[in-house]
């Protein structure tokens, strides 16, 4: 007698996705020198986004620093999550890019963070715990 038997598997891209679902691998706060990202996820498309950057430089009168900050809600699509902060131009688009314990983020248009502030670059997540946002 022999006894065959089937097995069928359904994967989903955001069961698969590092972390969970494709919004809640964004999940947590990202720094990288001289800005913080925090993110939580609202629903499997939607996460909550606050940034806050620095960018420090020497004056005639001494140190000073430029610090600029936004917030807004982005939407997930596949691999990445794009956002415009609340206050920002029309044309402003910050991308971000998980990649494990890195997030990569990109910048277009004028987002008003305030001169060479800027949401471009390489994050590290420092906390998956979902963060203490100052904003609303």
């Amino acid at each position: 007698m022999r006894l065959c038997l089937a097995v069928a598997v359904v994967v989903t891209q955001a069961a698969c996705a590092p972390g969970g679902t494709s919004a809640t691998r964004f999940n947590g706060t990202w720094t990288r020198d001289g800005g913080e990202l925090k993110v939580w996820a609202l629903d499997e498309r939607r996460l909550r986004v606050e940034f806050r950057g620095e960018y420090e430089y020497e004056s005639s009168q001494g140190p000073m620093v430029n610090v600029g900050t936004g917030a807004g809600e982005a939407a997930v699509e596949d691999v990445a999550a794009t956002f415009r902060p609340v206050d920002a131009d029309d044309d402003c688009r910050i991308t971000l890019r998980p990649a494990g314990e890195r997030l990569e983020v990109s910048e277009t248009g004028e987002c008003g963070f305030g001169l060479n502030v800027t949401a471009a670059g390489t994050y590290q997540r420092v906390n998956a715990a979902e963060p203490q946002f100052e904003s609303p």
